[in-house]
């Protein structure tokens, strides 16, 4: 690690997996990025940055508009580009107008409602829409939507935009797509379905010691099937299997759009105790080696042994 203060385009880090613009660097690209002329034309990390020549590392060997030195570069680089972009957003709601305006409704029975939102478009437009009825997706990149409630007593339709341009490379925590939402919540006093309430059990087993086997398994009554499984980690299947430990939160949606959420906690086994022991005898030093462990393991010696 270096020494001196950061920009978005620079860095004292030159352990690739602490480079902010490491979705950048191709595998082949060695880091840090000898200046050699296979290198001059892609990113990487090489040193010498803003008044710095040596421990502050830049992305490109020739520098950009924005960063250190002119190198007659009239352009800005790709970690440039992608700050500016996510700059935008971040100064910018492309967000301009909803209707509804009012963003909490109260319902009596069956009630249609006309939803639209008005907002900013770059060129060309690489926004993604989505709206999501008590996180069920119903409509995609479209403005408006006609709903007609009434089943349930609670609604929240979620509108979301983002933007998933080829100059962004989501990386977190360095990076992620623009995301705008908005929000509305449909309270309905006189709900037309009158179905069991919708009730979830899991049952999971925990991954194995230093494995990633876990697994989760659910079962869904009540409600009116057919149900959709949205689960944290995108999937939607009712079982995951392939699990390292975490937490894994689970909405399931009904016909009528009736929900349930719940979570489960995945504990990973790491029970490993070592008891090491050396005493000195006429034959020499003897070492006994203790092991407690949740699973088989197998021990190697320096000696071979």
């Amino acid at each position: 690690m270096g020494h001196g203060s950061e920009t978005y385009n620079t860095t004292n880090f030159y352990q690739r997996n602490q480079v902010k613009w490491r979705a950048w660097i191709t595998p082949e690209t060695p880091v840090p990025t000898p200046y050699t002329d296979e290198y001059l034309g892609v990113v990487g990390l090489f040193e010498g940055g803003q008044h710095r020549l040596s421990d502050h590392f830049r992305p490109t060997a020739r520098g950009c508009l924005m960063g250190a030195g002119a190198f007659g570069v009239q352009h800005l680089c790709p970690i440039c580009v992608q700050r500016t972009i996510l700059k935008h957003y971040d100064l910018v709601n492309p967000i301009e107008r909803i209707t509804p305006t009012q963003t909490e409704m109260q319902i009596e029975g069956e009630t249609s409602i006309h939803f639209q939102v008005i907002h900013l478009k770059p060129e060309p437009n690489t926004q993604k829409t989505e709206w999501r009825l008590n996180g069920k997706v119903i409509a995609v990149n479209v403005n408006q939507v006609e709903i007609t409630l009434g089943s349930t007593d609670h609604y929240q339709l979620t509108f979301s935009l983002a933007d998933k341009t080829k100059w962004i490379r989501p990386d977190p925590p360095y990076a992620a797509y623009p995301l705008h939402q908005v929000s509305w919540i449909i309270k309905n006093s006189n709900p037309i379905h009158d179905s069991l309430p919708l009730e979830i059990e899991l049952e999971a087993t925990n991954p194995s010691f230093l494995g990633h086997d876990g697994q989760i398994q659910s079962q869904v009554s009540g409600g009116t099937p057919p149900y959709e499984y949205i689960w944290s980690n995108g999937s939607q299947d009712p079982f995951l299997s392939d699990l390292s430990a975490g937490t894994y939160e689970l909405r399931v949606v009904d016909q009528h759009f009736d929900y349930a959420t719940t979570s489960y906690q995945l504990e990973q086994k790491s029970k490993l105790d070592i008891d090491l022991r050396s005493v000195w005898t006429k034959n020499g030093w003897k070492v006994d080696l203790n092991l407690e462990s949740d699973e088989k393991l197998n021990c190697w010696w320096s000696t071979g042994a």
